[in-house]
């Protein structure tokens, strides 16, 4: 019998932390006052809390074969991301890359109205439909008033069990063991047991407002994105990815 267990929290800041090159570490950087002008905040790499554990059993019997059962457990959190206008507001020359201000009430952001798919959407829908959507994100909710922070916003904890068992039949031919395994691997194997179990989250939008202009006060005018033909929506859906699901994997080796 063996087992383990073990915590992680990692805390991690910097200016800038996109980008592979000089130009797109630029370029790619999230930011208030523009580019040149980066805040030290959360690092893309910021990892918070990790929980491992993982237990394993040896069953040693008829002296030549031996079953083992392990099971791996991990919680963890899905990272961090971060809320902005989709537009140049700060005049840097990139678009999609300002940070967005949280208005403390409605009243102080303007919307224009549009037409999508058919469908007009009203100033004051658009206005109804996004303070609803700030009040229901864990993120924005606590910080109105104020520019929302590069990577200030953390996914949900994901947990995930995995099982393993192995049967070893082993054998000696001429003074040397041989063995042949057979085994099985069980991935994500609460989705098995309840489809609910595992399924990670996806971020809906992390641009809900897209700047469309100035009214005649010079105040900012957006829209307010359209996600499925609706401006009703919530910061997270459930993933659909193949690691969402539970997955069986049939192997054998021979060892010699």
């Amino acid at each position: 019998f063996s087992w383990m267990v073990a915590y992680n929290r990692g805390f991690s800041k910097d200016l800038i932390s996109a980008g592979s090159i000089a130009f797109s570490s630029w370029s790619g950087n999230y930011s208030v006052r523009g580019n040149n002008h980066p805040d030290l905040s959360f690092s893309d790499n910021d990892q918070r809390d990790r929980y491992i554990g993982s237990l394993s059993y040896r069953i040693d019997w008829l002296k030549r074969l031996g079953t083992t059962f392990s099971l791996f457990f991990e919680k963890r959190t899905q990272g961090r991301f971060s809320y902005t206008i989709n537009g140049d507001l700060n005049g840097d020359g990139l678009s999609s890359n300002d940070l967005m201000y949280i208005p403390n009430n409605q009243s102080e952001i303007y919307f224009a109205p549009y037409t999508s798919s058919g469908i007009t959407y009203t100033a004051q829908q658009q206005s109804d439909a996004f303070w609803n959507f700030i009040n229901q994100d864990s993120y924005l909710s606590k910080h109105k008033g104020q520019y929302a922070e590069r990577n200030g916003a953390i996914l949900p904890m994901i947990q995930r069990w995995d099982l393993s068992i192995t049967q070893d039949i082993i054998q000696k031919l001429n003074n040397s063991k041989h063995t042949l395994q057979l085994r099985m691997d069980m991935f994500n194997i609460g989705n098995y047991l309840n489809h609910s179990n595992g399924v990670g989250d996806v971020i809906n939008t992390t641009s809900p407002l897209r700047f469309v202009g100035l009214d005649a006060n010079g105040f900012p005018l957006y829209n307010l994105a359209n996600i499925n033909n609706s401006i009703i929506y919530n910061t997270l859906s459930k993933s659909a990815s193949i690691n969402d699901v539970w997955q069986m994997q049939l192997g054998i080796r021979y060892g010699f």
